[in-house]
């Protein structure tokens, strides 16, 4: 089974909107293990009501759960964040934006 057809099924059972994942970690360099599990990282959009409301946001979503019979590791950014996270030229960031498999085409190609 594919990466990108375990990652979007699970992906589709996320929190929040995504706008756009990739795949991080040994899968995109072409080494990965029979127990590699799916590093995913990528930018999340919060609702309306949390972005304005009196509770602190998620602004960082980390979930490192099994799936499917693999190890699923998401790390997420809501898009404020990652924008300034871009701004202070994190490397991280920079990588997750430009490398690895995109699972929401319409935002970026």
């Amino acid at each position: 089974m594919s990466v990108g057809s375990i990652s979007r099924r699970f992906l589709s059972a996320q929190p929040y909107q995504l706008l756009f994942v990739t795949v991080s970690g040994a899968h995109p360099y072409g080494f990965p293990s029979a127990d590699s599990d799916y590093g995913l990282r990528g930018v999340h959009l919060l609702p309306l009501e949390q972005m304005v409301g009196m509770k602190p946001m998620e602004e960082t979503v980390e979930r490192s759960v099994p799936f499917e019979g693999r190890q699923m590791d998401l790390v997420t950014h809501e898009v404020n964040k990652f924008s300034g996270l871009l701004l202070k030229k994190k490397s991280l960031c920079l990588s997750e934006k430009g490398f690895g498999s995109c699972f929401r085409e319409e935002f970026c190609n």
